[in-house]
């Protein structure tokens, strides 16, 4: 019946015989392997060492441990090569015998049938892999003082030439190859590392990357999720997250909710997230040049004033804006706007330029509005964001883009506006959501019991995040 599971019969208890012969067979299959590697002059190349190298190639993700021992490598290789002879030649021994996670033999074999459709687009595919590279500096190295080398490579570099501009898939091998043909044979055989989970953030000055790195009084993911590598990667924000997401170049990313719901929109069917989870409130947080004479969003002239968005999701949000008012379009069309990356610098220049104001989309008490406020606060303040237009922006999925909230006075001390008694009054704005995405493609690799595990750390870190931001006790 379609979809029934069948129970497999029970096994009976192992006798000392039956593991006497295990152990036997196990000891004639890693000597087999030991014998292999000692034919070649140099130690592998970070065949297990560097596994987060190529922890997200497919091939790696779906083939890693999948052969139970080395005698079941050994016999899935011996009946490829024994129905497609090919004889390594002498210089392949003068190398390691593996490279990251490839068996050296499979791309020296892979150089001499180059002219073979599946065998150049095997070597096009993994052209960018660390493995592969490190591969191709060592056949470098010896076509120096070999002229029949240095032929095929020169063979492989004109046929990859004119493969340039076709998608990549990388993983991909030539047809008809086994898995235990093209990998290092301690990684057919080793459960495949499962313990790296790279994360797209944004810029230190903000709150993306706190929030996975930890630091300056809290934990952050990285301090809760003890059972996994945590890699925190700088960013520009929200797009590149998203294109990383996209392209599997992050498995996790933190994103700006009003961009994920338009993308979602222009992708309809495509499911990225396997846990999705707002963690605070980001505020539009905009500043003008004292003498730019801007106290409200609704005083920006756009034959005058120049706007610095700052990061992606200003980008975004300003792309929002101009959506729904002509008046914010007309900007681009004068050349007033500026896109900087999220750097201290954009606030000298920012307070050098008596017409500027930037835009910076953000929750609360980011290091960059804290230098904003301590270093520039007689020079810089607040804009109201308080253009009530945009309560009825909705996203393409039909859902409102912003909500409104005030910025807390005493938050910017220098820069909000003061009143009696030296208080700071709060500043009306417009806020959207710091989503968390984590991948359907890193929780398939690697379990459900994975999923949990990130989920136990969320609920640790937001209440953290929370605080920073201003919104926790």
């Amino acid at each position: 019946m379609a979809g029934a599971t069948v129970a497999s019969p029970a096994r009976p208890p192992a006798t000392g015989f039956d593991r006497g012969a295990d152990r036997q067979l196990a000891s004639q299959s890693l000597a087999r392997f030991k014998a292999e590697q000692d034919r070649f002059s140099a130690p592998p190349q970070g065949t297990l060492t560097n596994a987060s190298d190529y922890a997200r190639n497919p091939l790696y993700a779906h083939n890693a441990g999948r052969y139970g021992s080395y005698d079941q490598a050994y016999a899935t290789r011996d009946a490829y090569r024994n129905n497609n002879p090919w004889t390594p030649p002498a210089y392949a021994y003068h190398s390691a015998p593996a490279f990251g996670m490839w068996d050296a033999l499979f791309w020296w074999m892979v150089l001499d049938k180059i002219t073979e459709p599946s065998h150049a687009a095997a070597a096009y595919n993994n052209a960018n892999d660390p493995g592969f590279l490190a591969w191709r500096r060592e056949a470098d190295r010896q076509a120096v003082d070999n002229a029949e080398l240095k032929a095929k490579l020169d063979a492989m570099d004109a046929k990859l030439a004119s493969m340039q501009g076709q998608p990549r898939k990388p993983g991909t091998l030539p047809e008809g190859v086994p898995a235990a043909v093209a990998l290092a044979p301690e990684v057919a055989v080793a459960p495949r590392d499962a313990s790296v989970l790279v994360m797209g953030t944004g810029s230190p000055s903000g709150h993306y990357y706190p929030f996975c790195q930890g630091g300056d009084g809290i934990h952050g993911l990285r301090g809760y999720l003890q059972d996994f590598t945590l890699d925190c990667r700088v960013t520009n924000g929200s797009v590149e997250n998203l294109d990383g997401l996209v392209a599997g170049t992050f498995d996790a990313a933190m994103i700006q909710s009003d961009l994920f719901g338009d993308w979602l929109a222009k992708h309809p069917g495509v499911h990225l997230d396997a846990l999705k989870a707002t963690i605070y409130q980001e505020y539009v947080q905009m500043l003008a040049n004292k003498k730019a004479g801007v106290g409200r969003v609704g005083d920006l002239d756009p034959k005058r004033h120049v706007i610095y968005l700052v990061g992606s999701g200003a980008q975004s949000t300003w792309d929002g804006f101009a959506a729904a008012d002509a008046r914010y379009a007309a900007f681009e069309a004068n050349g007033k706007i500026r896109r900087v990356p999220n750097e201290p610098a954009v606030l000298d220049a920012v307070a050098a330029n008596p017409d500027a104001v930037m835009v910076f989309v953000s929750g609360l008490n980011s290091d960059l509005l804290r230098q904003a406020n301590d270093r520039l606060g007689d020079k810089l303040t607040m804009v109201l964001v308080d253009d009530r237009r945009f309560e009825d922006v909705v996203d393409a999925t039909g859902h409102p883009l912003y909500a409104y909230a005030k910025i807390p006075g005493g938050i910017y001390p220098r820069l909000q506006r003061r009143r009696w008694f030296g208080l700071t009054t709060s500043v009306p704005s417009l806020t959207v959501g710091a989503v968390f995405i984590l991948s359907e493609r890193w929780v398939a690799e690697n379990g459900v019991a994975s999923l949990s595990k990130v989920e136990d750390a969320l609920w640790h870190t937001i209440p953290e995040i929370e605080h920073k931001v201003g919104l926790g006790s």
